[in-house]
C-alpha cells in the first residue's frame, strides 16, 4: 500500500474521534496535543491510542474534560492519566491545571470495506 493510500486509510478511520475530541476541548483547553499511534488489529478490534496533553482552567473543569473523554460514544478506555497544578493549588482554585492521558479507541473491522494498513498485534 501507498503511502498516501494508508494515510487516507487512517484519517477515514480518524475522523470521528478526533471531531468528538475536538468538541470536548475546543471549548475550555489550550496548548492541546493529540498524537495517534498506528492502529493495530487483534482478532476483529482495532485499537488505536491517543496520548492527549492540553491545559484547562481548573480542576472541575479537567474532572469534566475526562468524563466527558470517558463517556463518548465512541468505545474507549483511558489507560494512562496525569493531573498536575501547583502545589499550593486546590481542587476549588482557578489556576490551570495541566491534562495528560493516553486514551485508547475501540473499533471493530465488521462491515469494513478495507483493512488494507492494519497491524496485526502480536
Amino acid at each position: 500500500m501507498q503511502i498516501k493510500e494508508k494515510l487516507r486509510y487512517i484519517i477515514i478511520w480518524l475522523a470521528n474521534e478526533i471531531d468528538a475530541l475536538a468538541n470536548i476541548l475546543q471549548p475550555t483547553a489550550s496548548n492541546v496535543s493529540i498524537q495517534w499511534a498506528e492502529p493495530y488489529l487483534t482478532d476483529t478490534i482495532v485499537r488505536r491510542n491517543a496520548d492527549i496533553t492540553c491545559t484547562v482552567p481548573s480542576y472541575v473543569i479537567a474532572e469534566s474534560v475526562i468524563d466527558q473523554i470517558v463517556n463518548l460514544q465512541y468505545k474507549c478506555i483511558i489507560s494512562s492519566l496525569s493531573i498536575s497544578g501547583s502545589d499550593t493549588m486546590s481542587v476549588n482554585t482557578s489556576e490551570s491545571v495541566s491534562v495528560s492521558m493516553t486514551v485508547t479507541f475501540f473499533e471493530t473491522i465488521n462491515g469494513a470495506v478495507n483493512i488494507n494498513g492494519l497491524t496485526e498485534a502480536q
